[in-house]
């Protein structure tokens, strides 16, 4: 389904939706997370594969074919006309292998890998989820901030003219509310034409129209932050999906480091076979069907590697060389992660207490609009004192709105690279928001 149409059928799904329930509904929908899931079958028909290297492989051979020999001795001529047929069965067993051995090792690591990188592409889709739900939230606020503001610029606009009209008010409180409505109105379309774009992009990653999205309620993260900085950097460093699936990425260069090395040790296999054949050469050819030969042999096969042009060592070295590339790549983002946790962690501090502070602005701005609306009656103050009271008043309440949406994306981020989001946090999340 085109997005086009995603939109135009946004009406099917009338009731609101959380941030978790368009993540579920993602989980079947979104194209990325689908490939994660190919891949982590791929691996885990990959690991039959290499597993099969290692079981027994029966074989069953047949033929039959029509013959003729001409065999000439001192001028004679012989002509030999006859048929011949052939049927084997043939076990082969590996019994020593170290090659396949590690293929196989390194095929489960693989499979593990998979799970690692879908469950990282599944926390990575609930983190654009949460983001892209919290941007429509804001784009809609703003929105709703902006029209508020330009009814009551329009109000302003109207009293003032009223004044002037009857000689108390003057001609600049006229311009000014004129020159803030036209600025507002460019706002609003803008906003507007943003609030569609975050929708769009909201409904891309869920799969489906987003309909209403849900309200956030009041945010409780500070039991995030009861647990000291070091408990959450040893969580992300034990469970953080994208460690782990780095982690899982060096034990996979140590077992090619293995199957390089193999290229060094001797084979072993466990080989046995039965085969029948009739006239199966020329020297004893006959029409009889009483001529049939029966063959059958059982033993062991031993490969031994003596010289193979340097290519072995080159490739023990090529493999050592990942490995200590993977090795210096977990460092580089064991660091960024404990990073990312110390930020977010701070981030929840920081935004519990400028929601605090907001809240007591916007108490603030509320008292001085009103103290300005009253200064109008007493004629000390001016309707451009009220729109600039009124303005910030709408900033204040813009900002406090962004800072929440930022705190609860923080709240799930934390969780996210701890490696710790479970489905209590699901339920905890989806009660953030109000019917």
């Amino acid at each position: 389904m085109t997005l086009f149409l995603l939109l135009a059928t946004a009406s099917a799904l009338p009731a609101p939706s959380s941030p978790v329930d368009l993540y579920r509904s993602a989980l079947r929908l979104n194209p990325s997370y689908l490939a994660a899931i190919d891949n982590r079958r791929a691996e885990d028909a990959n690991k039959d594969v290499a597993r099969s290297l290692l079981l027994p492989i029966v074989t069953l051979g047949a033929g039959i074919a029509k013959n003729q020999t001409k065999n000439t001795v001192s001028d004679v001529h012989s002509r030999y006309h006859y048929d011949n047929s052939n049927t084997s069965v043939t076990l082969s067993m590996p019994v020593f292998k170290k090659y396949a051995w590690a293929q196989f090792q390194q095929s489960k690591t693989q499979l593990q890998l998979a799970d690692s990188q879908l469950a990282s592409a599944a926390d990575d889709l609930f983190m654009k989820i949460c983001k892209a739900y919290f941007d429509v939230l804001l784009g809609r606020d703003r929105l709703l901030l902006i029209r508020a503001q330009k009814s009551s610029i329009l109000m302003q606009k109207a009293a003032a003219a009223q004044k002037y009209q009857y000689g108390s008010g003057t001609r600049i409180d006229i311009d000014d509310a004129a020159a803030r409505e036209q600025w507002v109105i460019a706002d609003e379309i803008e906003a507007g034409g943003q609030l569609k774009s975050q929708e769009a992009a909201l409904a891309s990653l869920a799969g489906v129209p987003a309909g209403t999205v849900k309200p956030l309620l009041a945010i409780d993260a500070e039991h995030l932050t009861r647990q000291p900085l070091a408990y959450w950097q040893a969580q992300s460093l034990a469970a953080n999906n994208e460690l782990t699936g780095i982690r899982q990425q060096i034990a996979i260069a140590v077992q090619e480091i293995e199957k390089a090395r193999a290229g060094h040790y001797p084979s072993l296999d466990f080989v046995a076979s039965s085969s029948k054949a009739k006239n199966d050469n020329i020297y004893n050819v006959s029409n009889k069907s009483n001529n049939v030969y029966h063959a059958r042999s059982i033993g062991l096969q031993l490969n031994v590697p003596l010289f193979s042009g340097g290519g072995i060592d080159a490739g023990v070295r090529q493999a050592l060389a990942k490995k200590e590339q993977a090795e210096h790549l977990y460092e580089a983002a064991r660091n960024d992660v404990q990073l990312r946790v110390a930020t977010v962690y701070q981030d929840i501090k920081t935004g519990t207490e400028r929601i605090r502070a907001l809240d007591m602005a916007e108490q603030a701005a509320v008292q001085t609009v009103r103290s300005n609306q009253k200064g109008i009656e007493a004629g000390v103050k001016t309707t451009s004192d009220v729109l600039q009271a009124e303005e910030l008043l709408y900033k204040t309440r813009l900002d406090r709105a962004a800072a929440r949406y930022n705190l609860a994306l923080s709240l799930v981020q934390l969780k996210l690279l701890a490696g710790t989001l479970t489905e209590d946090d699901f339920a905890y999340v989806e009660g953030m928001f109000g019917r």
